[in-house]
């Protein structure tokens, strides 16, 4: 994606264009457009930039309007509400403005509070010459990442942590707690980054900076009173459409092509037919559309093309088939490692790297994906209390049934137990993993990030409060921001329409028995999709893994690989890792003793390590 970047000096000091160009470098990828800065003394911004919007093509340098100078990574969903309003007040000049220009034209009207009023994917910072501060804000889904450090006489800030990492009085040091947390998890807090004194913006907060220091503050959060209630369900089903459909739209609004990683899954394959369905009726006009499908031959427990082509065919869209029996975890290594800023690493990152490869090479502007479809309308989010409340007594009965817990004592176990006691326990108790040396656990107070990482209690409700936890997990939260940067590295966009905050607002406002049940697996997307979605795929209910694909990694191709990372371990003379515990019980899951996966992770720590701190 786009990148920005600033400084500066509260002491005076002028800053040199060196400076905004070391932190652009290290970064340059994210402008392929081009790269563009402005310096006044003490401030200077820089804008790397990736014009994907019919609206961007020419930007380049920092937005200046008078006494306001801005740099964003942006695309604004609700143009459509805010354009008239802006217009209104006299904030805007072109016909057709920037997302930029909106933005600029928002904080003149409501200042600091404009952050409130944007819907859409966006980190941005705007210098105030007039109050002499900087106002930076990120999206409270987490789309686009914002890195910032503050130092006595000086604040800097910038996509990605490595570009403030890129001048030479700014210390590279590890932060332990967050490369502990990832090692147990993966668990950690919004506003952490591995480096010490560099802190992330978190998702819908906003932050002031001056000669007086930083605040940070919320911006956005759901109303836990807010309740969506129709008197027929078949609205609620409307109003999922309806938004859901443009969702879809919004990250269609492309002057490139626009690719998405197909599944057989309901998630992507949603995105696609809605896209087909879109473009079909001349409602989204992107200068062009590829589906890419991993295409298994010899393991064929993970293809999908049976599913996807179903999409593909129907709405005649362009497709490519990547080949994925290959691209196994850690494959190539030590290609298709983690990046600098993160430890964070898919086991299936070759493949997934493959597949963005592909769709540079063919000219693609964006690659959508739908990761964040489970977590929104989908997991583990079972609201029996509220089929009790409400009086559905034969759609309990079923629900129960199909858990094989027919019955009074299900009733109680399912039902009465979460009426009764609403604000249960979160995670308090859960055992770390047995690769955690104990002291480290102590000395930086493991057990209170792992209870913590879920979020704070908004609802009342365990159902809400559980699909709240789900759609703003911090590990999703890391999946965005590791999939925007691998994007960004090969010069793509990235967008999740499932990370709309408008549904993620919807979703949450509606009884959750209508949004996914036991026996019928995310009921109130595929009702919404009826029609759009072909029928075989739509009432698809399983969910392809590739886990011979994992198997052939870890338990056969990349077991040297493993064992290498394993020795002289970097983690382990941090204090972080027992590693003599992780070899047993990696070695246990080689021989099936255990079930467990998560050893992935002190994996992709060791990786990190080996490959930026050697």
């Amino acid at each position: 994606m786009s990148g920005v970047l600033g400084v500066a000096h509260w002491t005076g000091a002028p800053v040199e264009e060196d400076t905004l160009r070391r932190m652009a470098d290290a970064a340059a990828y994210r402008g392929p457009d081009g790269t563009g800065f402005w310096r006044h003394g003490k401030v200077g911004l820089g804008f790397l930039a990736l014009q994907l919007t019919p609206e961007s093509e020419g930007e380049v340098a920092p937005l200046v309007q008078g006494g306001l100078i801005l740099a964003a990574d942006v695309r604004i969903d609700n143009r459509a509400e805010l354009l008239p309003l802006l217009r209104r007040e006299g904030a805007l000049a072109r016909a057709a403005p920037s997302d930029a220009e909106v933005i600029l034209a928002a904080y003149r009207v409501w200042g600091p509070d404009c952050a409130g009023r944007l819907e859409g994917d966006f980190a941005f910072a705007l210098w105030d010459a007039e109050q002499e501060r900087f106002f930076a804000a990120r999206d409270p889904m987490g789309m686009r990442p914002f890195y910032y450090r503050e130092e006595p006489g000086r604040f800097l800030f910038a996509s990605e942590a490595k570009q403030i990492l890129a001048l030479p009085d700014v210390p590279a040091r590890i932060f332990e707690p967050a490369l502990l947390a990832h090692i147990a998890g993966p668990y950690g807090e919004r506003d952490w980054s591995f480096f010490r004194g560099i802190l992330q913006l978190a998702p819908g907060h906003s932050l002031t900076a001056s000669a007086e220091g930083v605040r940070v503050r919320r911006f956005w959060d759901l109303d836990p009173g807010a309740r969506t209630r129709h008197r027929r369900e078949a609205d609620y089903v409307d109003e999922f459409r309806a938004l859901f459909q443009d969702a879809v739209a919004c990250r269609l609004r492309s002057r490139r092509p626009v690719g998405l990683l197909l599944s057989g899954g309901v998630d992507s394959g949603s995105i696609a037919s809605m896209a087909g369905w879109l473009m079909e009726r001349g409602e989204a006009e992107p200068a062009g559309f590829r589906s890419y499908c991993w295409a298994f031959d010899d393991l064929s427990d993970g293809d999908e093309r049976g599913i996807s082509d179903v999409i593909v065919d129907r709405y005649r869209l362009d497709r490519t088939d990547v080949p994925a029996d290959e691209g196994w975890p850690l494959q190539g290594y030590p290609d298709h490692g983690p990046d600098r800023d993160d430890p964070h690493l898919w086991p299936y990152q070759p493949l997934h790297d493959r597949s963005l490869d592909r769709a540079a090479a063919e000219g693609m502007g964006a690659v959508l994906t739908g990761d964040r479809g489970d977590e929104v309308v989908g997991d583990w989010v079972y609201d029996y209390p509220g089929m009790f409340r409400a009086g559905r007594w034969r759609l309990l009965a079923r629900e129960l049934e199909a858990l094989g817990r027919p019955g009074w004592r299900g009733l109680k176990q399912k039902v009465l137990r979460p009426l009764l006691r609403p604000a249960a326990s979160r995670g308090r108790g859960r055992p770390l993993a047995p690769w955690i040396p104990p002291e480290a656990a102590s000395r930086w107070g493991l057990e209170e990030v792992v209870r913590e990482t879920p979020g704070p209690r908004l609802f009342q409700d365990p159902a809400l409060q559980l699909r709240y936890e789900r759609i703003f997990s911090f590990p999703g939260i890391r999946i965005a921001v590791a999939g925007e940067r691998r994007r960004a590295v090969r010069g793509l966009g990235f967008a999740d329409p499932w990370s709309d905050v408008r549904i993620a607002r919807f979703i949450l406002s509606v009884p959750q028995w209508m949004v996914h049940r036991v026996t019928e697996p995310k009921r109130l997307a595929r009702e919404g999709l009826r029609g759009v979605v072909p029928e075989k795929v739509r009432m698809r209910t399983g969910k392809t893994i590739p886990h011979g694909l994992f198997e052939r990694g870890l338990m056969d191709r990349a077991v040297p690989t493993v064992r290498k990372l394993l020795r002289s371990s970097m983690a382990a003379e941090l204090g972080l890792l027992d590693v003599d515990r992780l070899r047993l019980e990696f070695e246990a899951f080689l021989e099936g003793k255990t079930p467990r996966h998560d050893f992935w992770w002190p994996l992709t720590a060791e990786f990190w390590l080996r490959q930026h701190w050697r």
